[in-house]
């Protein structure tokens, strides 16, 4: 993708809003767990994030920022189990199988299953046989090959709320524009 700036900047960038995040999640959460996953566009900018922040939080224990170079990372919450990925590398029909082989014990022990991508950049949901793979949508501007190529999806952050025995109870969108209009402080 492209980006406006030095790399310094774009450093600079990514790291005040992350620890921003970060920052407000730890004003309200007892743990917070931070996985930057490595795509197509960032694969080394995303670990050199990852290392960043792991050193700024490394004495803060109520947070564990992931630096694991793997391309698919799980997380068990009671009856759920998630996985993350890019979604680059892989077909998303095969995200289920590859969940169940890597988690076995876990995948027996859950009821509601999800993989969240978002290499696709736009909104998609798909059920699979024990699991649902979903892909979002992205907040970064479209650069110059996207555009060129005519994708055109729409730019929004969610937060979706899980309960530990029921699945998903929740869902907020934001929209950069809400962003944008609100000019979120650094922190």
């Amino acid at each position: 993708l492209d980006v406006d700036g030095r790399l310094q900047k774009v450093v600079r960038v990514g790291t005040d809003s992350l620890r921003y995040k970060i920052d407000l999640a730890l004003a309200k959460h007892e743990q917070v767990i931070v996985r930057n996953d490595m795509g197509n566009h960032d694969e080394l900018l995303s670990q050199m994030l990852s290392m960043i922040l792991a050193a700024y939080y490394e004495k803060e224990k109520r947070v564990n920022i992931d630096t694991s170079p793997n391309h698919y990372w799980y997380y068990e919450f009671g009856k759920n189990l998630f996985g993350t990925t890019h979604g680059d590398t892989v077909k998303i029909e095969a995200l289920g199988e590859i969940m169940a082989f890597d988690q076995p014990e876990a995948w027996g022990r859950t009821t509601f299953r999800n993989w969240f991508t978002g290499h696709i950049h736009h909104k998609k949901v798909q059920e699979f046989k024990g699991c649902q793979v979903e892909s979002f949508n992205t907040l970064a501007a479209r650069d110059a090959w996207h555009h060129r190529s005519g994708y055109r999806s729409k730019r929004n952050m969610q937060s979706i709320v899980y309960h530990k025995d029921y699945g998903e109870q929740e869902r907020h969108t934001i929209s950069i524009e809400e962003i944008i209009d609100n000019e979120f402080p650094r922190v």
